[in-house]
């Protein structure tokens, strides 16, 4: 218990993990970028609303993770 207290205490808030997101895409880092998508969504089911405009289109073509 107090390790999962600790992890949650330690997860970046909303805005900051869409942040990182959008870093690691404007660096073209796009897997990492859609593997910390996919992380967000996880943690967040509306995650997508915190993500900036533009990248809305290019988070509709990652797919969630619990898709097939």
């Amino acid at each position: 218990p107090q390790a999962a207290a600790r992890a949650e205490a330690a997860a970046p808030s909303p805005d900051a993990w869409a942040r990182r997101i959008a870093a690691l895409h404007a660096a073209g880092n796009l897997n990492s970028a859609a593997a910390e998508l996919r992380e967000f969504r996880r943690a967040f089911p509306d995650a997508d609303r915190f993500l900036p405009d533009d990248l809305l289109a290019w988070a509709a073509g990652v797919p969630r993770p619990d898709a097939p």
